[in-house]
């Protein structure tokens, strides 16, 4: 595609006629101009998988749809009906707009999985272990 080039165009754009400023007649519109111009709509329509159809004057409209539409569709990517816009994202996470914020407060303080804790001290642990120490192995209570 280009920009229009005919004679008396203004910085490739469309001019009218301006005898006073030495443009007796306006820019000309050039058949290579328009047929560029056609073939790039006209390709658009068909790559949308619209037949092109005379006097039916939504076509670009359509294709420009298509495409729009399948970008979304692309997006969403067959996610589940209840997570399938930006609303429902957000609402699965309570509307938070410091989400992370959040999440880190809630973890702040928590064990890591580095932590410990003596058999002893877990309230009827030693006694479920011992009745499954089978295999030649054996707990300690520790101290």
């Amino acid at each position: 595609m280009h920009r229009t080039d005919g004679t008396n165009h203004l910085l490739n754009l469309f001019a009218s006629a301006d005898p006073a400023a030495g443009r007796p007649t306006g820019t000309l519109v050039t058949a290579e101009w328009l047929n560029d111009n056609q073939e790039n709509i006209c390709r658009f329509i068909e790559a949308a998988g619209i037949t092109l159809s005379k006097n039916n004057y939504g076509q670009l409209e359509a294709a420009i749809n298509v495409f729009i539409n399948a970008a979304i569709n692309n997006l969403v990517n067959n996610a589940p009906i209840n997570l399938d816009t930006l609303d429902d994202l957000a609402a699965s996470i309570g509307d938070d707009d410091d989400f992370i914020g959040t999440m880190n407060s809630a973890l702040d303080g928590k064990s890591n999985n580095g932590h410990g804790h003596l058999q002893s001290s877990i309230t009827g642990l030693v006694a479920a272990l011992a009745s499954k120490s089978d295999d030649g192995h054996e707990h300690t209570t520790g101290s």
